[in-house]
């Protein structure tokens, strides 16, 4: 049996039921590329777990993970993942494949940035629109499709969470100020408003975590504003429900004034 489980948000962000399966396994996997859990490492989950786990790099995933597959037709093996283990990941491939060759599959959910991310700005879930990740400009050119995303959801109303870029092996993460540098330079190029300096943003850092940083101001204020180390994610609200201005003034200490903006 293949088995998927996710890590969740923070060091003990894995369920009950999450640790219980992983315990269970005979051989445990886990990827650590897709997101960054502040604090987690091998050690610390091998002390969590109370096994020996084996770290894989994308790589191993996303080009040869066909002796994952193998190895699960044989006997119990857990993958465990960042977040939840089928959001903004490339993990439904081995689900695909493992039911292909008729090997049961088995999926221990988690929290993820996009279950947590309501809760965390008080902006509610059904009114967002489509997901969208910035990544870095690549050999120069913007990735103009963010704008395009963006501006269609507050056309018709609705919030956008941005996930912003990481290369955890490389040692890069994108950082707020590095995203809304990006987003005011695809202003200057499409210049619809979209990205002005007066555009309410909503900055979000370590959701989840117990240092957890969420901010809402004028995209050029939240620029210079110091959040703190990774993850970071952004949000740009679409119109505004009276419980939603309520929670960005109490969650993320946003000025009374910019949600007239909304």
């Amino acid at each position: 049996m293949l088995k998927l489980i996710g890590l969740g948000l923070n060091v003990y962000g894995i369920t009950l039921e999450g640790l219980s399966e992983a315990r269970s396994c005979d051989k445990i996997y886990v990827e650590l590329y897709t997101s960054i859990i502040p604090n987690l490492n091998l050690d610390t989950l091998r002390q969590i777990i109370g096994r020996d786990i084996t770290l894989l790099k994308r790589r191993d995933i996303e080009e040869g993970s066909d002796y994952i597959i193998e190895e699960a037709g044989r006997y119990d093996v857990a993958l465990l993942t960042p977040g939840d283990p089928l959001v903004a990941t490339t993990h439904i491939s081995l689900v695909i494949e493992a039911r292909r060759r008729s090997i049961p599959v088995k999926i221990v959910h988690s929290s993820s940035i996009i279950s947590a991310i309501s809760g965390a700005t008080g902006l509610q879930i059904y009114n967002f629109g489509r997901v969208i990740t910035l990544t870095r400009a690549a050999g120069g050119s913007l990735p103009l499709s963010v704008y395009d995303v963006v501006e269609d959801n507050l056309g018709r109303g609705l919030h956008t969470l941005i996930l912003l870029d990481i290369d955890v092996e490389a040692g890069y993460w994108m950082s707020i100020s590095e995203a809304v540098g990006i987003l005011e330079a695809m202003e200057s190029i499409v210049g619809k408003n979209i990205f002005s300096n007066d555009r309410l943003t909503v900055g979000v850092a370590r959701i989840g975590s117990t240092d957890a940083v969420v901010k809402a101001d004028k995209l050029s204020k939240i620029k210079y504003y110091d959040f703190g180390g990774p993850p970071h994610s952004l949000v740009i609200p679409g119109r505004l429900h009276f419980m939603e201005v309520k929670a960005l003034i109490c969650l993320a200490d946003a000025p009374q004034d910019l949600l007239k903006i909304a």
